[in-house]
C-alpha cells in the first residue's frame, strides 16, 4: 500500500476545508470547524464527518463528506448514508466534496436531489492558495504565483570624452 496515500487524503481535506471558509458566505456558513469531529445523532452513534460547519442565525450543523475518488464516481449508498447522516444528526444540510473530474452518479444525483445534498467540485491537486472549486452553476478560482523580485543598481563613471572610468554594481 502506498503510505504517501493518507498524507494526500488528509492535505486535500485541509485543502478543502479552507477554501470553503473562505466562500463561507456563498454556503451560508458562518463557522468551520478547523478540524474533522464526531457528531452524536439521535440514534445515540457519533458519526465521524470530515468538515462541520454552522449556518449564521440559527447556528445549525452542515456535514461536509470529502470524497478524494479520481476513478470513479459517487454511487447512491454514499448518497443514503450521507442523508441519513444529516437526518440522525439534525443538521441542515449536507454537501458531497469530490474531484472536478468526478460527478454524482445518477442514482447517487437522484437521492442528492431529492433530499438537498449539495455537491462541491474541487481540484484534485488543491491548496488553499492554487484552487478550481465549481458547484451550482458557479466558480471560484484563486492562483497565487510567487516569485522574487531583485533589485540591482549600477554606477556608471564616464570622462568628458564618455570613456568609462568606474562601473560599480550593487
Amino acid at each position: 500500500m502506498n503510505s504517501n496515500k493518507p498524507q494526500t487524503w488528509k492535505s486535500y481535506e485541509d485543502a478543502v476545508r479552507a477554501i470553503i471558509s473562505q466562500h463561507r458566505e456563498f454556503f451560508g456558513l458562518e463557522f468551520i470547524e478547523p478540524t474533522s469531529g464526531k457528531v452524536e445523532g439521535k440514534s445515540g452513534y457519533s458519526w465521524n464527518i470530515e468538515i462541520i460547519g454552522y449556518t449564521s442565525g440559527n447556528r445549525k450543523m452542515v456535514l461536509v463528506e470529502v470524497r478524494r475518488k479520481t476513478t470513479r464516481n459517487i454511487i447512491p449508498e454514499e448518497a443514503g448514508a450521507l442523508a441519513y447522516r444529516i437526518e440522525d444528526t439534525g443538521a441542515e444540510k449536507g454537501y458531497f466534496v469530490s474531484p472536478l473530474e468526478t460527478r454524482l452518479s445518477s442514482g447517487a444525483n437522484k437521492i442528492a436531489s431529492f433530499e438537498e445534498i449539495g455537491h462541491i467540485q474541487v481540484s484534485v491537486d488543491s491548496t488553499p492558495d492554487n484552487y478550481l472549486l465549481k458547484c451550482l452553476n458557479q466558480a471560484f478560482i484563486k492562483k497565487t504565483e510567487k516569485f522574487v523580485l531583485k533589485e540591482e543598481v549600477t554606477i556608471i563613471a564616464r570622462d568628458k570624452d564618455g570613456n568609462l572610468i568606474r562601473k560599480v554594481t550593487s
